[in-house]
Parts: structure tokens; sequence; C-alpha cells
């Protein structure tokens, strides 16, 4: 049914998220600790932003270092 290779669970800021995709488990593992570290790292500056918002803060973050990555490449 489906063409995911490996399934991993990761504990992002005391939740439990199960993550499955074609790449190694330790990959899987080094990128669910490391937006586990971004979010902790905004959570410690805003300790009473919701989970939600955090969450939009983190992938606003993570996209800019994707976008600022590419554009070194061009």
């Amino acid at each position: 049914m489906s063409d995911f290779k490996t399934r991993v669970t990761v504990n992002i800021l005391g939740e439990e998220y199960i993550i499955r995709g074609n790449s190694s488990k330790e990959h899987m593992l080094e990128v669910a600790s490391y937006v586990h570290q971004l979010m902790q790292k905004i959570a410690n500056r805003n300790p009473h932003m919701s989970r939600q918002r955090l969450a939009v803060l983190t992938a606003i973050n993570l996209a800019d270092e994707v976008l600022r990555l590419k554009a070194g490449d061009s």
C-alpha cells in the first residue's frame, strides 16, 4: 500500500510523532532533533507562545534557511 520504508517515533517538545519516509532512521532522527532544538530555542525566548505559533515560526525559520542555501548554490 505504501512505498515508505522507514518509520520512527520522535519526540518534539514533549509530543510524540510517527515519521515515515524513505530516508534512513538516523537521518530522520537528526531532522526531528533539529526541529525540536529550533522550536525549543524559539519557545525559550517566547515562553507564553502557543505551540501553533511556535510551529509556524519554526517553519518560517526553516524556509528562510532553505531559501538562503538555494540562493547560495546558484
